[in-house]
């Protein structure tokens, strides 16, 4: 059957919060919250594949059962500001997920669940209540059944039958007497949850016990009992989840849907979650813009596509600059586009290159030319290779390895892969020297050598402002 995941927001943001010590983006923002409460999404979207999904939070405004009973939660300590600030950003977050994000003014969460489920329920589905709060087991049924997502543990109604005894929606009747202390619900005290389920099995309800409570047998529980009457009604009232909100919201609304992966890697990106990142699906093939100069007409187009700027990289015969020969160029101008000049390919059916000293007396001007700017990932090593070919490179504006170390000095060798993920949004595969000399797909060696100059022209775009702003 159709399966429906109903989280509850406030249970996991505060469970995040308290799990996750001291994360914070390099502006100092707090943000263990949202990354828990995000990967607590991703568990479950990943492992589940929920065909119907939705979170619901509570809303500071009192209850019906704030307005009966003051010191209703009154106990609990205050918020800590530290998660406050976030839960804006977590529900931007949820909404990032194209999840539904409810809260209505008057009900709890638990409410609002409640009657979402027993509605669900109704229409033939499978419900999941995501949550580690006891109370939601009041509402369990033979199709209605709570997950925790931390310790992997799903609660049935035969669970709480073999704990408490009773079935699930008499749950209250049992809080009634013992109370609850993390809800400051008063129950009797001294009636603890032994002594309250024999009660109830013995009189079939809490009704009835109230009625003929003069027939229990233990003088002090009798006498507690008697003295609380009031105690014990309005406990059943605090205790007793609401299953007839009026929540104005189709079950369908709650269809799983594709993310809004822009807003995600938008927010991924904010709070600086590298691992999520990766995550992205590739939102775009760039190949057809990636184009190999074999003719001097290619080489014409290359060269004119220049005009003030271009991001550069030299394919070599070794990662140690004084030892490599070039075998190759590949430049950018232009975000997702990129040229690739062959030099020096040598392997069975290579198509004819242009000639290195055609090719070198042609791009040497603009390499030479202090007015057009360079970027490069590690440039100096391309400044090496190239002096080695009698090529003074000149214009050297931007390094993205250097930036990137700028922006993250605890990562000493930042890796182009990392770099493209944490700024760009999507995996890119770096391959080492052995790996692209093994590749039979030559038009995948002259793709992947596009990429390279191609992403440190984005990257430069993308973290030139990050630097301004930091005064780097």
């Amino acid at each position: 059957m159709p399966a429906l995941y109903l989280i509850d927001g406030n249970s996991y943001f505060y469970r995040a919060f308290y799990a996750i010590k001291g994360l914070t983006n390099s502006k100092g923002f707090p943000t263990n919250a949202i990354y828990g409460f995000t990967n607590m999404l991703l568990k479950i979207i990943k492992e589940k594949s929920p065909d119907y999904i939705g979170v619901v939070f509570d809303t500071p405004a009192p209850t019906a059962r704030h307005k009966a009973y003051q010191e209703y939660k009154a106990h609990r300590p205050k918020m800590p500001y530290e998660l406050s600030e976030q839960i804006p950003h977590i529900k931007e977050m949820v909404r990032a997920f194209n999840l539904p994000v409810l809260e209505m003014e008057g009900y709890e969460a638990d409410d609002i669940i409640a009657t979402l489920a027993k509605r669900a329920e109704k229409e033939g589905m499978d419900v999941f209540i995501v949550t580690a709060d006891k109370d939601i087991c009041q509402v369990l049924s033979e199709r209605i059944r709570a997950y925790d997502t931390m310790k992997e543990k799903i609660t049935e109604e035969k669970d709480v039958i073999e704990r408490f005894g009773v079935e699930p929606e008499r749950l209250p009747e049992i809080m009634a007497l013992t109370g609850d202390k993390s809800d400051n619900i008063p129950g009797v005290q001294g009636i603890g949850e032994k002594t309250a389920k024999d009660l109830i099995k013995q009189f079939g309800s809490l009704d009835n016990l109230i009625k003929n409570y003069s027939q229990i047998k233990s003088a002090g529980i009798k006498d507690a009992v008697s003295k609380n009457i009031d105690n014990i009604n309005l406990s059943l009232m605090l205790a007793t989840i609401d299953i007839n909100v009026p929540v104005d919201i189709s079950i369908s609304e709650f269809k799983a849907k594709e993310p809004d992966w822009p807003a995600l890697l938008r927010l991924f990106k904010e709070f600086e979650f590298g691992s999520l990142i990766k995550l992205a699906p590739a939102k775009r093939s760039l190949e057809s813009e990636y184009i190999t100069v074999v003719k001097e007409e290619d080489m014409d187009k290359a060269i004119n596509s220049i005009k003030g700027e271009l991001a550069l990289d030299t394919e070599t015969t070794s990662k140690y600059p004084m030892q490599a020969g070039l075998v190759g160029i590949s430049f950018s101008a232009e975000p997702e586009k990129a040229y690739y000049i062959p030099l020096a390919h040598s392997y069975a059916g290579v198509p004819e290159q242009l000639s290195k000293k055609y090719v070198i007396r042609g791009i040497r001007e603009i390499l030479e030319s202090e007015d057009i700017k360079k970027t490069g990932h590690n440039i100096k090593y391309d400044l090496l290779v190239l002096r080695g070919e009698e090529i003074e490179l000149r214009g050297i504006a931007f390094d993205t390895m250097i930036a990137s170390y700028l922006l993250n000095p605890s990562v000493r060798n930042p890796d182009l892969r990392d770099i493209v993920s944490k700024y760009l949004g999507f995996d890119f595969e770096t391959r080492s020297e052995k790996e692209m000399n093994l590749l039979c797909n030559t038009d995948e060696k002259i793709i992947y050598y596009c990429k390279l100059a191609d992403f440190s022209h984005q990257i430069a775009k993308a973290i030139e402002g990050l630097l301004k702003k930091e005064s780097l």
